[in-house]
């Protein structure tokens, strides 16, 4: 952008990711800024180079001393060190820093710019080229309204997808002159966007060697301290965003172990103390010595709250996991600056049932078109076609799921997902081919949320060295039958006691009841009423209509509850971005919900 003031109001939509903004002018042509704690330390300037980040590195010990051994400097700030190393390395050397990062590094005398994110895409960074032929680019693409000339596409296909899949697929956004960089290497593009080159780091492989289960225990047991070392040691307090599953209750277990005599501060959100996940972290904190906060989300939460998640999200997210992790976020920023959480460790250790269903396809053929056809239902909302899929849908959702919505000028047609061949490792080799992109398309769940209350999360299990050794471990010590994680939990026993290491894991979400779907139809009556879905255009009224049908005195089911929670979010996204206006530039307040509403 040419203007300054522009930079001004991007940075005025970002604000609620730190409490500085910094803006410097390099030429007539290009300004950068940044958001953050200490926002002018990600803007520097090396020769014809400007180069701005958002960057954690973990691993910085290592690289400053690879940089030392190279007689070069090994500066202490995140932003300088990725500076150096780039400059020492190129593209390739984006491949050996462990952290969550994403960097625009330009060129001014070429006009290009090199843009790179960290292997999962922990932070983003989105693209948008204006009519005028100036390249724009910003950590959350809201900042783009800021620019007079920005004019948003929706992209109908994106639409249609995420009210099945619930995420969106990596790299794509809901407008169609809106795109993210890849996670996992670097992108170089010319001033009107046009990509002139790329380097992607080497995929995630599986090369089981341990295949006894204390050989296994014992270097699960070493990574994960590792990695939760390397995410924390610059932490007093530590914060950890902990539920009742044995995912975040070993991370506390091994944050104590660490530190014996640090501050941990626990936080953890649910419906009631009569909530599992609640009543088991709360034993947990006891156990480790935190001080705990519990964050109660009650249904009528959804009706203060579910516009401003919708503001954050950028997208709608079907979660409703996201809306109390939004909660936690709020809660911890009056004691910690960032939240540990253990997000990724389902796609190392086996533990969602989606593994499940891969773990029966590879061990019972005959049935295994429709249990695939029935995996892809539950992935991406696409409906069975063969009679066997469509019985597992049967006796699974008992035909209490309404079919998606439609959305108008979308052809909304989905393949069956492509799997790797059947045989040794299958499972391994579904999660290493599905990790690095599943993970990044969960980043509106963690960063979003806690970045809505300027917290920045990290978690271990997106350490490489971790994730890597994850698959050199044999899948059979990871999920027998219905028993998942088999060989975290025996990992955990000289950490964790017992109890905890056996315990039942509940999904982390609000309450599907009475009340909650009482607090979704008001909200539909008003966001979703047939006059306003006719006015905006994005669904048939029928289709929504169909969306809220449930019997007298039940609530929704599950998977029902979150296609109308969609469905909704997309209205709100809608009115943020393509209606624009003044109330769409900054959080909505429960005034202005209530207004809307």
């Amino acid at each position: 952008p040419s203007e300054d003031a522009d930079l001004q109001s991007m940075g005025r939509r970002l604000a609620h990711r730190g409490a500085t903004l910094s803006i410097r002018r390099f030429s007539p042509r290009l300004a950068l800024g940044a958001v953050g704690r200490n926002a002018a330390e990600q803007i520097l300037q090396r020769g014809d180079c400007a180069f701005v980040c958002d960057a954690t590195v973990c691993n910085r010990v290592e690289l400053a001393s690879e940089l030392i051994t190279r007689r070069r400097e090994a500066p202490s700030a995140s932003a300088g060190l990725l500076l150096e190393w780039l400059d020492a390395f190129g593209p390739p050397g984006t491949d050996g820093i462990d952290g969550e990062f994403s960097f625009a590094l330009v060129d001014m005398a070429k006009e290009r710019a090199l843009f790179g994110r960290d292997y999962f895409g922990c932070r983003a960074l989105y693209c948008t080229v204006l009519p005028e032929g100036a390249l724009a680019f910003a950590t959350e693409y809201k900042a783009f309204r800021a620019l007079a000339s920005f004019k948003p596409v929706p992209d109908p296909e994106m639409l249609q997808y995420v009210q099945g899949a619930k995420r969106l697929p990596v790299g794509r956004t809901l407008l169609r002159n809106v795109w993210a960089i890849q996670p996992g290497g670097t992108t170089e593009l010319d001033a009107t966007g046009r990509e002139l080159s790329h380097h992607r780091a080497p995929p995630l492989t599986v090369n089981v060697q341990v295949r006894d289960a204390e050989t296994a225990a014992e270097l699960v047991r070493r990574k994960l301290t590792d990695a939760v070392r390397r995410r924390s040691e610059d932490l007093d307090p530590i914060g950890l965003a902990l539920s009742g599953g044995i995912d975040s209750i070993s991370v506390a277990f091994v944050l104590r172990n660490l530190y014996p005599k640090r501050t941990i501060h626990t936080f953890t959100a649910g419906y009631g103390m009569d909530d599992p996940e609640m009543a088991t972290a709360a034993d947990v904190a006891k156990e480790i010595g935190s001080i705990h906060h519990p964050v109660l989300t009650p249904p009528s939460l959804v009706q203060r709250e579910l516009r401003t998640l919708a503001w954050h999200l950028e997208e709608p997210f079907a979660r409703s996991e996201a809306l109390q992790l939004m909660m936690v976020g709020r809660a911890a920023r009056e004691y910690v600056d960032v939240l540990l959480s253990a997000q990724g460790s389902d796609g190392l250790f086996a533990g969602a049932d989606k593994y499940l269903l891969l773990y029966l396809m590879q061990r019972l053929p005959p049935l295994r078109r429709g249990l695939h056809e029935f995996y892809d239902l539950s992935q991406t909302g696409r409906p069975p076609q063969g009679w066997l899929g469509k019985v597992f849908d049967r006796l699974y959702f008992k035909g209490k799921v309404p079919p998606m919505p439609r959305v108008k000028g979308a052809k909304g047609t989905f393949e069956l997902s492509t799997l790797p061949s059947f045989g040794p490792e299958f499972v391994n080799r579904c999660m290493a081919g599905s990790y690095q992109l599943g993970m990044c398309r969960s980043l509106q769940k963690f960063d979003r949320t806690f970045a809505a209350s300027g917290i920045e999360y990290r978690s271990p299990f997106y350490d490489l060295d971790l994730v890597r050794s994850a698959y050199t471990i044999t899948d059979r010590l990871k999920i027998r039958g219905r028993k998942a994680k088999v060989i975290l939990r025996e990992a955990l026993a000289p950490l964790v006691p017992e109890r905890f290491t056996q315990i039942r894991k509940f999904p982390q979400r609000m309450k599907y009841d009475i009340a909650f779907a009482d607090t979704m139809d008001s909200l539909a009556d008003a966001v979703l009423s047939p006059e306003r879905v006719k006015r905006r255009g994005i669904f048939e009224p029928e289709d929504i209509r169909r969306l809220r049908l449930r019997a007298p005195g039940e609530a929704y089911p599950p998977e029902a509850a979150m296609r109308l929670w969609t469905a909704i979010l997309t209205e709100y996204w809608a009115e943020f971005f393509l209606d624009g206006g003044p109330l769409a530039d900054e959080p909505p307040t429960a005034a202005t919900t209530a207004i809307h509403a």
